[in-house]
């Protein structure tokens, strides 16, 4: 089940979309967005971005899988100069010292150096062309997630006897182009694929009371601090219910369900 992300043209209809005060956001994307200055024009030049950069040494993801397993990890950290890892990734320069071997792929997370709790956010699409899908956070159980993380790899491809409520979930779709730029509502998940070496700059910030974020989450993907403690509460009640037996178990687990449902759910699980 697949949607496609509206996309507007005019600046006008971009900010009545970003004004819409209802609590069922869905991304959207401005293209062709006027207020970037010249880093569209500028910034396809890889030998423009590292000339222009200052250079510092960065923290990579390189693997030879294009789709990285966060879970299992089938990629290594290693640590490369901005400069170089510009030119390495857009194919501009020719080298024969690998961390794993020709075909190996590189992906730089951020380079800010603040940390940020935000959770709302601009992705502005500078340089190459990416595909960007969605899945609203109600579809949460539809997505086997295991922490913060999937258990769904490929998710263009995932497993139908592993996954079998991922291929119904309903997913967002839009191919991002140079200039774009993208809105992110905050809980939605997403994954990048990039189509081309790429550029893109998210801009984050914080849409809730300051004192409901982790002021510890680098990543800005921490969950908000009293969801963080309703999950350890939870934890600790499941204990409690393990010390009786299975239909007793079985009884008060359904009555707790019920009450979440009616005291916190918007949609139907």
């Amino acid at each position: 089940m697949e949607k496609e992300i509206p996309i507007f043209h005019c600046e006008q209809e971009w900010k009545a979309f970003l004004e819409r005060k209802t609590p069922q956001r869905i991304p959207g994307v401005w293209r062709g967005a006027t207020n970037i200055g010249t880093c569209v024009s500028k910034w396809r030049d890889p030998r423009y971005l590292a000339e222009k950069i200052r250079d510092r040494p960065v923290k990579i993801h390189v693997s030879k899988e294009p789709n990285m397993d966060f879970k299992n990890k089938n990629f290594m950290y290693k640590d490369l100069n901005l400069k170089e890892l510009i030119l390495r990734a857009s194919g501009l320069e020719k080298h024969s010292s690998y961390f794993i071997d020709s075909q190996e792929l590189y992906y730089l997370r951020h380079i800010g150096d603040s940390p940020r709790g935000e959770k709302n956010n601009f992705y502005v699409q500078i340089v190459g062309t990416k595909r960007a899908i969605f899945w609203a956070p109600h579809s949460a159980l539809d997505l086997y997630l295991e922490g913060d993380k999937s258990a769904v790899v490929d998710v263009n491809n995932p497993d139908p006897e592993l996954y079998p409520k991922f291929l119904s979930a309903q997913k967002y779709i839009v191919d991002l182009e140079p200039g774009d730029v993208l809105f992110i509502p905050s809980l939605w998940f997403h994954n990048m694929e990039a189509l081309s070496f790429g550029v893109a700059v998210n801009i984050f910030w914080k849409n809730l009371d300051d004192k409901l974020y982790d002021k510890k989450d680098v990543y800005g993907n921490k969950d908000l601090v009293p969801a963080a403690n309703a999950d350890r509460m939870l934890i600790n009640i499941i204990k409690q219910l393990e010390l009786l037996p299975q239909d007793y178990r079985d009884f008060y687990g359904r009555q707790l369900i019920n009450k979440i449902k009616k005291k916190c759910l918007t949609h139907e699980i």
